[in-house]
């Protein structure tokens, strides 16, 4: 696989990579080409520009399948890992002044111990990372999807994966086995967030309460590992309701308020309706590409035809 086709496919890989000793250890460092912002930050400079937006979530899709043809799982798909690209030609043509003129002085702070001293453990400074605002001429509508370090052989998953749990599939987040179903999770949870600019509360109740109010009461293979997760969290304990149709998040009466509150103003009732459905009406009120014609569906309906189908759970078992 040579690196256009990978490009081609944007999928971005260290060009090199090579070891530094230091007074803290060894460490492995990667060389990557010049890229641009995380794409959630471009799309909240992009604004309502949909048709951009849209061709930018086909190469989120287009890249990810493309890694799973050649028999790949990515691990940690997730907009963080998701970058921009820059005009090359462009780039190159910048010289040593305008570039510093671009970037202006770096901020740099020291590094210090809690008693005001520099260590030989620690680099020296830190410096910030570029502001992109006056970049922006430089960056075009082309992802690169970067950090495979969780990636792995679609038949030699491993048994523990470190993407954040609000973007991990449940076979993931308890502690079952990835599959390349798993990929497809974080990939739906990434368009949500980078089409709809939305951002979901992280902590342990929130992200299991979603997933149960999206697809369902966890099935039996997840109830007891979700229970234990939840008591550390929450530091009391929660009795499993003995029907196994009843979410283990039903009675959580903070979160079944945010979602009523949500729901005002609105005639959705399903939590996928008022979770997507209200948002996506408020920032697209129209489909790309379609005029206002009478024969066409309103927005309301163009997006209830999408929201209205139930997920079901599809547990994957170790």
């Amino acid at each position: 696989m040579t690196t256009d086709q990978l490009d081609a496919m944007h999928l971005v890989l260290p060009s090199e990579t090579f070891w530094i000793d230091g007074p803290n250890g060894r460490h492995l460092c990667s060389v990557m080409p010049v890229l641009g912002p995380r794409v959630t930050w471009w799309k909240d400079e992009l604004g309502a520009d949909y048709a951009r937006v849209d061709k930018m979530s086909y190469q989120f899709t287009e890249g990810l399948s493309f890694l799973h043809q050649m028999g790949v799982a990515h691990g940690d798909f997730r907009p963080a890992n998701i970058l921009t690209r820059l005009d090359q030609k462009a780039l190159d043509k910048i010289d040593v002044d305008e570039m510093r003129h671009l970037l202006d002085a770096p901020e740099m702070e020291y590094v210090l111990t809690i008693h005001g001293e520099s260590s030989p453990h620690a680099p020296e400074y830190v410096v910030t990372s570029v502001r992109w605002g006056r970049l922006q001429h430089l960056i075009i509508d082309d992802i690169a999807i970067v950090d495979f370090g969780e990636a792995y052989g679609i038949g030699d998953p491993p048994s523990y994966l470190g993407i954040p749990r609000v973007y991990a599939a449940p076979e993931v987040m308890f502690d079952g086995t990835p599959t390349i179903e798993s990929d497809i999770w974080s990939l739906a949870h990434t368009l949500i967030e980078f089409r709809l600019g939305m951002s979901f509360i992280t902590t342990t109740s929130s992200i299991i309460w979603q997933m149960e109010r999206f697809a369902g009461s966890l099935p039996n293979e997840y109830r007891e590992t979700a229970r234990k997760m939840l008591e550390q969290s929450r530091g009391e304990p929660l009795q499993l309701h003995p029907d196994d149709s009843t979410r283990i998040t039903e009675n959580f009466e903070k979160l079944n308020q945010m979602d009523k509150r949500n729901a005002e103003g609105t005639d959705f009732t399903d939590h996928l309706e008022i979770t997507l459905g209200a948002e996506y009406l408020v920032k697209r009120p129209q489909p790309p590409g379609e005029g206002l014609d009478s024969d066409q569906p309103c927005s309301g309906e163009w997006v209830m035809e999408r929201t209205n189908q139930k997920y079901d759970w599809q547990p994957q078992k170790p």
